[in-house]
């Protein structure tokens, strides 16, 4: 073969290398495009793949369990609810001025691209009722986790100290403080919440109430005197309702989850009501308060002085709830 027969050779070959790779590069992003994704199958939680006709398959865990995707892949969606904090009792004192109320549990909510395995889940309580007369902070509500996510536990109510509001406890979203005889108490005794989870408690007033607890839509309320303090609003995701979860005791919520409870008052009126989405409601006085609606990952209600000890109410229980696409 002559040179140049055989540099024309070369350059067509090189060329139809060039032609080959790009064909098969186009044809390579082609037949990606077109493959596809296969349906999850999965299994696991209290409520095992309802599918309420939105086009969705709900696994909703109330109590600890595994997330277990046996075949397929693609895109999850979670809410991921902690256990709400409990109130604040009135004190050792039965004439104590009011309770902070409990923070709601920290809320996460987003997608996530899952396949097959096993994805365990902890679904943390609520923070129990403290004794009666402890003068204690209100306890702290316990984490959930799920897909490698963790919720913080909503805190704690602050108690009255004696002359000073205790701070509250810091959470997902944190408690409210504690009422004061004292207006040399520091201005910002409610607990801090966690970012991208909740919001802060309520300050506790002066001669007042407890404050409210903070919620995952907004901060507790102020103590104030002689007056309530209402808990911060939760968040609302209509596509967790109740019924498309398969816990119709929540319907009533309407998607609300996460809200703070309300604080308890001095000698006299009636407590905070607790955050729109499960909050506690603070007690009359005097009393005790009222828990967060189980599940809902909501606060519980401050005590009331007036009377004799009286004790917070304990904090809702959090849930984990995974829905994907059929």
């Amino acid at each position: 073969m002559s040179p140049i027969k055989s540099s024309l050779v070369r350059s067509a070959g090189k060329l139809l290398g060039v032609l080959k790779e790009r064909d098969l590069s186009l044809r390579g992003a082609t037949q990606t495009d077109r493959i596809p994704v296969l349906p999850i199958t999965a299994s696991g939680g209290n409520v095992d793949g309802i599918a309420p006709g939105n086009g969705y398959k709900y696994h909703t865990f109330t109590s600890p369990g595994d997330f277990v995707i046996s075949s397929g892949s693609g895109t999850v969606e979670y809410l991921i609810v902690a256990g709400g904090g409990a109130g604040a009792g009135s004190g050792p004192q039965g004439n104590a001025y009011g309770g902070g109320a409990g923070g709601a549990g920290g809320l996460l909510n987003g997608t996530l691209f899952r396949g097959v395995g096993t994805y365990p889940i902890v679904v943390g309580p609520g923070g129990p009722t403290p004794s009666a007369g402890t003068g204690n902070n209100g306890n702290d509500g316990i984490d959930s986790t799920a897909l490698g996510l963790t919720a913080v536990g909503g805190g704690g109510g602050g108690h009255d100290t004696g002359p000073f509001g205790a701070v509250g406890n810091p959470g997902g979203s944190g408690g409210g403080g504690g009422a004061n005889r004292n207006a040399a108490t520091p201005a910002d005794n409610w607990g801090p919440g966690t970012a991208g989870q909740g919001n802060r408690g309520g300050k506790g007033g002066t001669n007042a109430g407890g404050g409210g607890g903070g919620g995952a839509g907004a901060v507790g309320q102020e103590g104030q005197p002689q007056g309530p303090s209402v808990g911060g609003v939760g968040s609302q995701y209509p596509d967790f309702t109740g019924t498309k979860i398969g816990v119709p005791a929540l319907d009533p919520l309407s998607g609300y989850y996460a809200a703070g409870g309300g604080g308890g008052v001095y000698q006299t009126g009636t407590g905070g009501a607790g955050g729109t989405g499960g909050g506690g409601a603070g007690a009359p006085s005097p009393g005790s308060g009222s828990a967060g609606t189980n599940n809902s990952g909501s606060g519980g209600g401050g005590a009331s002085g007036g009377g004799p000890a009286t004790t917070g109410g304990a904090g809702g229980s959090g849930i984990v709830v995974i829905r994907y696409e059929v």
